[in-house]
């Protein structure tokens, strides 16, 4: 009985301590451990709170507007609307004999003969309209040579004799002005790349019909500022031509490459240009051992 007593005091010395011990941190101005760490997390939020209003906002695309049904292009007509409205226009003619010999009216027999090919009219109506139009599915090309000024490659079909282009604006992303140089890395030649062939039948895309649909504010925009570039390298060009013979006049390049014989420069922009190594000045040449030339 004496130890449990004992035991009994020790246990209320201990809670006198911790009491005057938690009434000490209060005087201090400290708050006990569970509200401390209540206080923290309050302190934190704030803090979390002014990051996120201070996140920047994405940038807002250059170029913004409406989807367009169709594409880029919704005319000229294509083969098959073509014969799609002209199969309609005969069953509506048809239908109006109908109309007329159900009325009493006498038909004759050039007529009769006419409305006999009903049938194979809208046979032939529901052949085209189950037909896939080429602006819809995808082909595979070749890249056969870059465009000059560079502003898209020309991409050899087997359907089409001839190659077809595929511009800067029309790849999948469309390749701004400012990159113009990845047009060369996205699509080198001789590669291979699945395109869509478009209304007019002289240019591709990359883009499927619906990316194309949403995509035209931007697409147009972009072909807006190669237009601008390729008018003033145009007028660049004429000038130069009707000059007759070389300039005197120094233009500013970019180097693109070095070749053995000679040097590949950008100039007004987006031309490549070859400077060859006969009209590069000697003390701006250098032995190469492997060829055993100057280049």
């Amino acid at each position: 009985q004496e130890e449990q007593a004992e035991d009994e005091e020790e246990e209320e010395d201990e809670d006198e301590e911790e009491d005057a011990s938690d009434e000490k941190g209060e005087e201090d101005g400290e708050a006990p451990a569970g509200e401390a760490e209540e206080q923290e997390a309050g302190d934190d939020q704030p803090q979390q709170e002014e990051a996120q209003e201070t996140e920047p906002e994405a940038p807002q695309p250059k170029y913004v507007g409406e989807p367009r049904k169709g594409g880029l292009l919704t005319s000229p007509p294509t083969q098959r609307e073509k014969e799609i409205l002209k199969l309609k226009k005969k069953i509506r003619e048809i239908e109006l004999l109908e109309q007329k010999e159900a009325e009493g009216t006498t038909i004759a027999a050039n007529q009769r003969a006419k409305m006999d090919k009903k049938d194979s009219l809208q046979e032939e109506l529901r052949t085209w309209e189950e037909a896939m139009e080429d602006y819809m599915s995808l082909e595979v090309g070749e890249v056969k040579e870059f465009n000059t000024p560079l502003h898209g490659v020309k991409v050899k079909l087997l359907s089409r004799e001839h190659p077809l282009l595929l511009h800067a604006a029309l790849m999948n992303p469309p390749v701004y002005p400012c990159d113009f140089k990845d047009i060369k890395t996205k699509h080198k030649q001789g590669s291979k790349v699945n395109v869509r062939v478009l209304r007019d039948n002289e240019r591709v895309t990359t883009m499927s019909l619906e990316e194309e649909e949403n995509r035209v504010p931007e697409i147009e925009g972009v072909l807006g500022e190669y237009e601008e570039a390729k008018q003033e390298d145009d007028r660049l060009l004429e000038e130069l031509i009707n000059l007759g013979k070389w300039t005197s006049d120094w233009t500013e390049g970019t180097v693109s490459s070095v070749q053995h014989f000679g040097v590949f420069v950008w100039i007004w922009g987006y031309r490549e240009i070859l400077v060859r190594k006969e009209t590069i000045p000697k003390e701006s040449l250098t032995w190469n051992a492997e060829i055993k030339e100057c280049g």
